[in-house]
């Protein structure tokens, strides 16, 4: 594996990934193509309307020295 280096200082970065809480616990942040679109339910806003097929998981790096986040979405996992 090769190290990553921080753009903004060169400092080595550490591979990591930003979890999202939900009501059943925690899940990897994932991401999707696109504008927001609101999800609504009898008039309310509810979210926003998520193609499931589209979500990518994301992984992230960041900067041991000023904390630069650096994210990645990779549809095979490969870092």
């Amino acid at each position: 594996m090769t190290v990553q280096k921080c753009a903004d200082c060169d400092s080595d970065m550490e591979l990591g990934f930003a979890p999202n809480l939900t009501h059943s616990g925690f899940v990897q942040l994932k991401w999707h193509k696109g504008e927001p679109e609101d999800s609504r339910f009898l008039g309310l806003k509810t979210g926003v309307k998520i193609d499931q097929r589209e979500l990518v998981p994301m992984t992230a790096y960041r900067c041991t020295n000023c904390g630069l986040l650096k994210f990645y979405a990779n549809p095979t996992g490969d870092e």
